[in-house]
């Protein structure tokens, strides 16, 4: 262990400290500052390099010697010529506080995520911090939400140099993979959240959150992810069944966590009954919460998924649909949807984290919908979208975009799907 004043790294009287954006770091004037920031910004890989080579030549070499997961954001402390408290939170760097040269350089806005963030860090030195001399590196893999995990994280294990971590953590409550299906080679160990912290002190470790540089630029990366998945696990064909041999299979997202459709029971079950009018040979999935991989699905599926198995009992009562007519993947796991996605033929759910199976694992045509200011950053190859004008936002659009609401005329989605459907059908 380091023998420190530990004390010196509180972030003491922030109304001193300079914050900019990381956007302008080429505006720092401090050169150390601006080449650190350019490397956790930038190029994590780079900075990699650099704590392994200890590269005093530079004039600034640093090392990690503390670090703490919280929720989805993890604390990691620098120490050398320039000491900083390096944040991630989604992205490699959320933030980044050089305690002596008193500058913030941050992703995004300044706002209560930021200042929340300061306040953990002033939390841990209070409490008192355990510095590590020549810690190991472990890399963590989870995030508690699958958006941010497929997207950011996910790219991490694909394109990042990942020779520096020594171990891989996966977390319980929040790895939708397990490291063993990312076709990696070096250890792993499944650890509770609660008990990550003492883990790594008791390997003498400093964890580092798998994050993309950049977020959220690369969507299409999935296309080729999701075919390396399937390579790694075991293939669940649901065409296979006696039930769904030979049909042709819909995929329905029923997700109400976050934002809900006020109409879509109503519209779901017209939409049943017309195919079943039309369509003979019709087999459906329906969607819901997905359980990390590490948990039990019978319990995260009594625990979690009330509103969506409720919302489906009322679906297939109300349908007159049988056993031999659907399977439900609501509280399934990760790997059994990307395989199951590839069996699919049309898919109807929220342009939003619902559709990253069926629309961007599998790849299947399919219709999407979400209000106008949400941010659709998903890979839709084949995806068509109701237009915005048909979905009205319930509220005065001042709310939580993510989870906000919305209204779509039930006339208008069945005739807009069944024409989409009869289009893809015809193209089968």
């Amino acid at each position: 262990m380091i023998d420190t004043d530990y004390t010196s790294y509180k972030i003491s009287n922030e109304k001193d400290y300079t914050y900019t954006s990381n956007s302008n770091i080429s505006d720092i004037n401090d050169s150390k500052v601006r080449d650190i920031c350019d490397l956790c910004f930038i190029d994590n890989d780079n900075f990699f390099k650099k704590i392994n080579n200890q590269e005093v030549e530079s004039g600034y070499n640093f090392r990690p010697v503390f670090s703490y997961y919280n929720g989805n954001n993890n604390y990691i402390l620098f120490v050398g010529s320039v000491s900083f408290w390096l944040i991630q939170r989604v992205s490699f760097a959320f933030c980044i506080i050089f305690i002596e040269e008193k500058i913030i350089v941050h992703r995004g806005k300044k706002d209560n995520k930021l200042s929340l963030a300061i306040e953990d860090i002033n939390y841990f030195v209070e409490k008192g911090l355990v510095l590590l001399e020549n810690p190991y590196l472990y890399l963590i893999n989870g995030y508690s939400r699958p958006y941010h995990y497929f997207y950011d994280t996910m790219q991490t294990y694909s394109y990042g140099d990942l020779s520096v971590f020594s171990k891989y953590l996966d977390l319980e409550e929040s790895a939708y993979l397990p490291s063993s299906v990312l076709g990696i080679s070096v250890n792993s160990e499944t650890v509770s959240q609660n008990e990550v912290n003492n883990y790594l002190l008791e390997e003498n470790a400093v964890g580092f959150t798998a994050s993309s540089i950049p977020s959220v630029k690369n969507i299409s990366f999935i296309e080729e992810f999701s075919d390396c998945m399937l390579t790694n696990i075991d293939s669940k064909n649901i065409e296979n069944s006696n039930s769904s041999n030979n049909k042709f299979i819909i995929w329905i997202g029923l997700c109400q966590e976050s934002r809900q459709w006020v109409e879509q029971k109503e519209s779901i079950i017209r939409l049943i009954k017309e195919l079943n009018d039309i369509h003979k040979n019709i087999f459906l999935v329906f969607d819901g919460l997905t359980c990390p991989h590490y948990l039990d699905s019978i319990n995260f599926l009594t625990k979690k998924c009330s509103k969506e198995t409720r919302l489906l009992d009322s679906i297939i009562k109300e349908s007159g649909l049988t056993s031999k007519d659907f399977i439900s993947l609501i509280g399934a796991k990760a790997i059994d949807k990307i395989s199951i996605s590839h069996s699919v033929n049309f898919f109807i759910s929220d342009a939003l984290t619902d559709s990253i199976w069926p629309a961007s694992f599998g790849k299947k045509p399919g219709v999407a919908y979400s209000i106008e200011r949400a941010k659709t950053v998903h890979f839709h190859p084949k995806t068509f979208f109701i237009p915005n004008e048909n979905i009205k936002e319930i509220g005065d659009g001042t709310g939580n975009w993510a989870r906000v609401n919305f209204s779509i005329d039930p006339d208008f989605f069945v005739k807009f799907t069944m024409d989409t459907l009869s289009k893809t059908i015809a193209e089968v």
